[in-house]
């Protein structure tokens, strides 16, 4: 059981809500079925909520943004009326090569940091398709994969994505509330026979310590309450003091664009003039710090299936 404290963990949201930072919502209910995705829905919303956050804290510089945009990341289709970051469910759930089987909570962070996250206009979650035609894998074109992987190139590939266990195999509310103000959490739970209330009764005993349901914890109350997102409405939750949660695992998005190309001067200059030689020489000195922030990287291990 973790303690909440990654090594150099940044604080970002001080209360530890992260609430202001969510800004879309999808069932993973479709029409004619269940596309058991909780996985891929938390993990979607957690590292979108991260890049928000990053993003309206100044923290993305204006080219990588403008990039973002141009691929197709940043989606009006929100309350607001104005465009936030928002990626794909769909494409990593396929990715992740479990069908509807349900994920193992570090599935998600494993596909993104393999293969990159994907514009959600570009794989939206339509709840007129069979479970079936969801997880297709053929819906995912050679044209998705090349942007997809040039996104993780774009914020410092699979190492801008790391994560760790907060709680494994038990409760650790205390924990979990001291891990926040870095980052939202994916918890793996069981659920009860009146799931869909704003404050679910705590499911018996009998239910055991195998969760079948993933959710985006986003804030912990002053009474214990474990407030989630969840992919069925109401939504959000209210998990009340004493409810199990077995799994906890925090994801910390961490975006390091890559320093530009050296500007060619307008005038050619002899590749051993000084000049040249002080351009290449910063720009070599940019790479060499940029590489040094990518050295952490962490491990860990898969869990059960939360569909």
């Amino acid at each position: 059981m973790g303690d909440g404290q990654m090594k150099a963990a940044p604080v970002r949201v001080s209360d530890g809500n992260w609430l202001p930072y969510i800004e879309y919502y999808e069932r993973q209910l479709l029409n004619g079925g269940d596309s058991n995705g909780c996985v891929l829905f938390t993990w979607q919303e957690d590292f979108d909520a991260q890049v928000n956050y990053l993003i309206e804290n100044g923290k993305i510089p204006q080219s990588l943004l403008d990039q973002f945009s141009a691929w197709g990341y940043m989606d009006s289709n929100s309350n607001d009326g104005k465009p936030h970051f928002h990626t794909s469910p769909r494409f990593l759930q396929i990715l992740t090569g479990n069908g509807l089987n349900g994920n193992n909570l570090v599935d998600a962070p494993t596909a993104a940091r393999t293969y990159g996250c994907l514009p959600y206009t570009d794989l939206p979650v339509d709840p007129t398709m069979t479970p079936e035609e969801y997880v297709n894998p053929a819906a995912i074109t050679p044209a998705m994969y090349a942007k997809a992987k040039q996104f993780l190139e774009a914020i410092g590939g699979k190492q801008a994505i790391q994560y760790q266990w907060i709680t494994d195999g038990g409760t650790n509310v205390s924990g979990m509330r001291c891990a926040l103000p870095a980052a939202p959490l994916a918890l793996g739970i069981n659920v009860g026979t009146n799931w869909n209330t704003v404050q679910p009764t705590i499911p018996p005993v009998s239910a055991g310590g195998q969760p079948g349901h993933s959710v985006m914890n986003y804030f912990i109350d002053v009474s214990d309450g474990t407030w989630i997102y969840d992919h069925y409405l109401p939504n959000p939750k209210d998990l009340v003091a004493g409810y199990p949660i077995w799994y906890s695992l925090q994801t910390i998005v961490n975006i390091i664009p890559l320093p530009p190309l050296p500007v060619e001067p307008s005038v050619p200059i002899s590749t051993q003039s000084p000049q040249s030689i002080s351009l290449w020489s910063a720009w070599l000195s940019a790479i060499s710090s940029w590489l040094g922030n990518l050295s952490q990287r962490l491990s860990s291990k898969g869990r059960s299936k939360e569909k």
